[in-house]
């Protein structure tokens, strides 16, 4: 089964929380890295996290990063682009790297690494 994992921002601190389902079994309510479901989706609808940071667990990149909606990520050089934002495409039916200064995108894939986030990081989307 594939693990489905969130993260979102903590509206005061700026921290990254994580969610992991299946949460596994016998681990309190948070650890260190995750929260339970219930846990987190709480602090979503209190608004301690930001709903506008969430974002899906969509891969990994080549060095085993956890890959997330939201992230920045580089490009194998192969390619028509050498950055691009983790986004759903419909069309695709699957997450992909989206550069917006292109208006190009490739498939996940042809990640490298992640760079950094739009929240933490958007200056990274200025290519060089």
């Amino acid at each position: 089964m594939r693990e489905i994992k969130f993260r979102a921002r903590h509206s005061e601190t700026g921290e990254w929380f994580y969610y992991i389902h299946p949460y596994p079994a016998g681990w309190p309510a948070h650890s260190a890295d995750y929260y339970s479901p219930l846990a987190f989706w709480d602090l979503i609808q209190k608004a301690i996290l930001l709903p506008s940071t969430l974002g899906l667990f969509a891969g990994n990149d080549s060095y085993g990063g956890h890959i997330f909606e939201g992230d920045i990520v580089q490009i194998f050089p192969d390619y028509d682009i050498s950055i691009g934002v983790v986004k759903w495409d419909e069309e695709y039916a699957g997450f992909v790297a989206y550069n917006p200064k292109r208006d190009d995108l490739v498939q996940l894939d042809t990640v490298e690494r992640i760079l950094g986030n739009i929240y933490d990081n958007p200056d990274l989307l200025e290519e060089k």
